[in-house]
Parts: C-alpha cells; structure tokens; sequence
C-alpha cells in the first residue's frame, strides 16, 4: 500500500512538473525570441530572449500563449505613397509604388512592445518597416508632387531618394529594437502618367462638388427638420389652449358650430336664456343647469 502512495504521489508530481514545463516555460535557442501574449486582453506583455524562462501567470489555464521568432529575418514589403493632393481619393491608381527587399535583426535589448499594438504580431517587425519607410517617403517624395507632379524628374532621381529614404528609416527603425541590415528596390519605382494625375485632379474636384452639395442639402434637411418640430409644437400648445378654453366653457362649441354653418344658410335663431351670445356667459359655470325651454323656442343644439 505504501508503494503505491508512493508511485502516485510520483506520477502527481511528474503530472505537475509536465504542467508547469508546457505552460509556464518559454525556452528560445539562440536564433530565437519569444513573445509572451496575454490571451485576456489579446496584446503583447513580454519579449523573451534565449534560454528558460518561468512565467508564472502560465500556471493559470490559456491565461497566456507565446510565439518564436527568428532573430534574423528578411521579406518583400510594398510601399505605397499616395500623390500629394490625391491622398483623399484613396486609391492605388494615383499613388508611387516601390517593391522592396528588406533585411533586419532584431536587437532584444531594444525591442519594444509597442512594436507589435494595433497590427497582427506575426508580421509585426515588416509591418513597422513597412510604416517607418512610407513616412519618410512620404516627406522625400513632397517636392516632386508640389505644386504639380514631376513625373519625369522624379522618374530620373527615383534610385536616389529611395537610398535616403532607407538611410533615415534605419535610424527610426533602430530606436524600436529593429536593425535594418539591407534594404533594395525590387525592379523600377511605378509612377503613375501624367494623364493618370490629371485624372485624379479631375475626379478629386468632382467628390468635392458631390460633398459639398451633400453638404448643403444636409443643412436644408436639418433646418427643415427644426421649422417642422418648431411649427408642431406650437400647433401642440394652441390645441392645448384651445382644450383648457372649451373645457371651461363648453358652450363655446355651440359657436363654433353656427359659424362654420355652411353659407347657403341665411338665418338662424337662437334665443339665449343666459343673455349673452351663443352662451358665452362666463360667470355661469359649466356645471350650471340649462333653464328649460319656454314655449315657442327653438334650440338648433338639442
């Protein structure tokens, strides 16, 4: 009986330790790093470098995950800058495309979580590359779009303004952790004709047109909107006048009546007991009992 406290006290405790080792320790080689993930809020809390690493929050069941990357890497990245001026139409017809093979090392000591937020972590390093080297060229590429696109100057110096761009992503790309080794152009920087721009232009005035006419019948719509709730609720409060009115004196209903008879009635006699018109005696309450009809009159109400 000993013996087999024994063997299961054994087995429970291999259990735990196979638990501990599968779930709790992050053990890149040296060609590697690791990214701790916390699952609940789906971001990125630890960059792991070589050797065994314990994470405790692990212990808990899928509380946290990790993913191995290599510390050297390269990929094929597309940057895209749209023409200035055009950027609004947001589409790849009017923007200069430039294939790019880049080369990178990770730095641990530098790399930062913020690296990987708001994109998908797997391609996260490429991704930042990507972003770095289209700001930059975004400002290197001003002078040739402003006022008006040279295509042909551009065309000529595309090579050079593409080896400052990467020049100064280096220094950017560096400061997050990512050592930019290399970088080059795959084949010729597309640059849309001279006839494409001037489409865009054409096409960007007419959106504009479209949008501010939009505009202006949203206005229209809004004020016709704010007339009618004005006139509804003035309409609301006369009904509400007119009703405390007729409630305290219901006779009123009686004139209301005869003055909307229709026109081919000349006449009408309505002798009055209480001495005012059409019963608009406004000492006698509502509550007040009709005298009874003397002989010989007539009450077109009864």
């Amino acid at each position: 009986m000993g013996k087999f406290k024994f063997f299961l006290f054994l087995l429970v405790l291999g259990g735990c330790a196979a638990y501990v080792y599968l779930f709790s320790i992050v053990h890149p080689d040296n060609s590697r790093f690791a990214i701790v993930i916390d699952n609940e809020r789906s971001e990125v809390i630890r960059v792991v470098g070589p050797g065994y690493t314990f994470e405790k929050q692990g212990l808990f069941p899928k509380r946290i995950s990790w993913l191995y990357f290599p510390r050297k890497s390269s990929e094929r990245v597309e940057i895209r800058v749209p023409i200035h001026n055009l950027e609004e139409i947001g589409n790849d017809r009017y923007a200069i495309v430039l294939p790019l093979n880049i080369h990178y090392e990770i730095i641990l000591s530098d790399l930062s979580v913020n690296v990987f937020r708001g994109t998908d972590v797997r391609k996260a390093f490429s991704s930042h590359i990507a972003r770095v080297l289209t700001g930059v060229l975004t400002k290197e590429l001003y002078r040739y779009c402003v006022p008006t696109y040279n295509r042909d100057l551009l065309a000529r110096e595309s090579e050079a303004v593409v080896s400052r761009a990467i020049e100064i992503a280096r220094d950017e790309c560096r400061k997050s952790g990512i050592a930019l080794t290399e970088a080059s152009l795959l084949g010729i920087v597309r640059l849309p004709e001279l006839a494409v721009y001037a489409d865009g232009l054409k096409y960007l005035q007419e959106l504009r047109d479209v949008e501010r006419a939009n505009a202006r019948e949203l206005l229209q719509l809004q004020g016709k909107i704010e007339r009618e709730k004005i006139d509804t609720e003035q309409y609301v409060k006369r009904l509400e006048r007119i009703a405390g009115l007729v409630k305290a004196n219901p006779d009123l209903l009686r004139y209301i009546y005869i003055d909307r008879i229709a026109d081919k009635v000349k006449v009408l006699v309505v002798p009055e007991r209480t001495g005012m018109p059409f019963g608009l005696d406004f000492d006698q309450g509502p509550s007040t009992p009709r005298p009874p009809a003397k002989k010989g009159e007539i009450d077109n109400l009864r």
